[in-house]
């Protein structure tokens, strides 16, 4: 392996790259893509912070004179108050008994007076006063306003060419240029599609399920898909009713005499019924000639949370474990061998591994010992955070620190007034898109095998080079939101499932199936026992969840090989324009 960034051919220490090349490289790749954006935009930077500086003052203002304003409103509240309640003293003295008041004549008459003059003072010198500032302060709030209103839309006019230079895609072709061995798509096509089912067994998205954003592209070769999807599943909800009963009981009180009284219960039930419920999960799918036969899966453990003494201990244990089960194996005439990285082994925890010899070809001295560190590593990456599965060829990773990153591409998330607060979030969410993804691939980069082992080359059919696949069809359609599609009486979310029925090179026309539920109210009486001794209908009221789909046209045009498509353009994709 090359020492320099640019001339590496292959990663396998992604933590120790990560944190001695690759963050700096990216942060500085980034970085120069948004200066020459702003350079190409010709956006003033002393002239969008002027009216930006003066934005902020006027705001500021704005604030204070809001809290001002509600100051004032607060205290002509508390003189009204007092003002109605001297009058309600007034009032109540003039109607009561004389008799009844603990006050004398003097005191009565002083009290009214005192009453009298603080409501006359208190309504005609500082409520209205109050009401004047009151008045005056909402016109300058209102005049603030107006100078915010025009200033934000200045900024805008001025940060308009540079919103305009944002485009599709940006964040993964700002990956691959700092990591060459990591060539990103535009989009997902038909024949990466078909290569990953036909080579890999990868399959589509399950009925029950649809793509939200989807990005595919090789690693040295290898295909991969990023795949971000809503999944339907049925739970179970729990509805209570009451029903309150009473009845007469004979009792006896203490002096022995003997009573009807009536006696009063709440008895309560309860009905179980299905509900559906839906998980959004992002995960890699990897395909990878290397070890075909070899199967295997493994949680994630939270190592890199473990003190050093924890992890110790973790260790011990498992490494007990491991030599139990290595015995066992050869008493069975079984093939299970523990690993020489003890600290690997029971970390990975791959315990369900089906072929010792592929096992140990994959994970090499190097490999065990790059994913020991990956998983203990708590100041880099994320660490022991991920699910690894092989199922023969295909490999998958399901990283939590993946679930919280948008990766879709719309370029509209980057737009902003502010030309600093633009260059801030641009950076920030780019170098984070980078570190997740980077991590996300991490488990395979520790296994030089998976870098070593490319395919064969293979060839697209021509009539896919301008289809796209059905998940990015699935992605396209939520892109518009899955209550577009909504059948109209559906109360819940929408899977959305596409279906292509023409296609040529410049459009595709697909069927939308939106699959949601209805809610229908249902009431049971459940039977229960009462404490008058006699069983009753106590009714629980519940939701039946009954299947509701409609079908829309969705037309996809793709871009011209002339022009790019505006990206602030309503009902685009990626660098498609949608069409309902």
């Amino acid at each position: 392996m090359s020492a320099g960034a640019e001339n590496l051919q292959f990663i396998y220490e992604p933590v120790r790259l990560f944190q001695k090349q690759f963050r700096d490289r990216h942060a500085a790749t980034v970085s120069a893509c948004f200066e020459e954006l702003v350079k190409r935009s010709g956006v003033s930077a002393e002239g969008n912070a002027a009216t930006v500086s003066d934005l902020r003052q006027q705001e500021e203002q704005l604030r204070q004179v809001t809290a001002r304003n509600n100051r004032k409103k607060f205290w002509r509240g508390m003189a009204i108050f007092f003002a109605v309640l001297c009058l309600l003293i007034i009032a109540a003295m003039a109607l009561a008994d004389a008799e009844a008041l603990p006050l004398t004549v003097t005191a009565r008459v002083v009290t009214a007076v005192l009453c009298a003059a603080t409501a006359i003072f208190l309504f005609v010198k500082i409520i209205p006063g109050l009401s004047k500032q009151i008045a005056e302060l909402n016109t300058v709030s209102a005049s603030l306003q107006k100078q915010i209103n025009e200033l934000t839309a200045l900024a805008w006019r001025q940060m308009e060419p540079l919103n305009k230079l944002y485009e599709w895609n940006l964040a993964p072709r700002l990956f691959s240029q700092t990591l060459p061995l990591v060539g990103m798509d535009a989009w997902f096509d038909a024949g990466r599609m078909d290569f990953l089912s036909r080579r890999f067994d990868w399959s589509p998205s399950a009925d029950n399920q649809s793509t939200l954003a989807v990005q595919s592209g090789e690693l040295q070769g290898n295909p991969f898909v990023f795949a971000a999807a809503v999944s339907q599943e049925w739970s179970e909800e729990t509805y209570y009713g009451e029903l309150n009963i009473s009845w007469m009981e004979t009792v006896t009180d203490a002096d022995g005499k003997r009573r009807r009284v009536r006696r009063y219960e709440t008895l309560r039930a309860s009905v179980t019924a299905p509900k559906p419920f839906y998980l959004e999960q992002t995960r890699l799918f990897y395909g990878n000639d290397a070890a075909p036969d070899l199967s295997f899966s493994r949680h994630a453990g939270r190592a890199h949370e473990l003190s050093e003494r924890q992890r110790k201990n973790k260790i011990a244990d498992g490494e007990r474990k491991l030599e139990a089960m290595t015995r066992d194996a050869i008493k069975r005439g079984g093939e299970f061998l523990d690993m020489t990285n003890k600290e690997f082994d029971v970390l990975f925890n791959a315990l369900d591994r089906d072929h010792q010899q592929q096992f140990r070809l994959l994970f090499t001295p190097l490999a065990q010992k790059e994913m020991a560190r990956l998983l203990t590593d708590s100041a880099v990456g994320f660490g022991d955070d991920f699910e690894f599965t092989k199922a023969r060829r295909l490999n998958i990773i399901t990283p939590a620190h993946l679930q919280a990153l948008d990766f879709t591409p719309n370029p509209a998330r980057w737009q902003r007034y502010s030309l600093e607060e633009a260059r801030k979030f641009f950076n920030d969410y780019h170098n984070d898109y980078f570190r997740r993804i980077y991590f996300s691939f991490a488990p395979l980069l520790v296994i030089p095998l998976y870098q070593q082992q490319r395919p064969p080359e293979h060839i697209y059919q021509e009539v896919w080079v301008h289809r796209l696949a059905p998940r990015e069809h699935e992605a396209a359609a939520n892109s518009l939101g899955d209550k577009r599609f909504a059948h109209p009486l559906s109360v819940t979310r929408n899977i959305l499932k596409t279906r292509a029925i023409a296609a040529d090179e410049r459009r595709e026309s697909l069927t939308v199936t939106a699959h949601g539920f209805v809610g229908e109210p249902r009431r049971t009486y459940v039977e229960t026992f009462g404490g008058d001794g006699r069983w009753h209908d106590v009714p629980v009221d519940w939701i039946e969840y009954i299947p509701v789909a409609r079908e829309s046209s969705l037309h996809i045009e793709h871009p011209r090989a002339d022009a790019a498509l505006s990206p602030s353009a309503v009902h685009r994709y990626k660098d498609f324009k949608l069409t309902l």
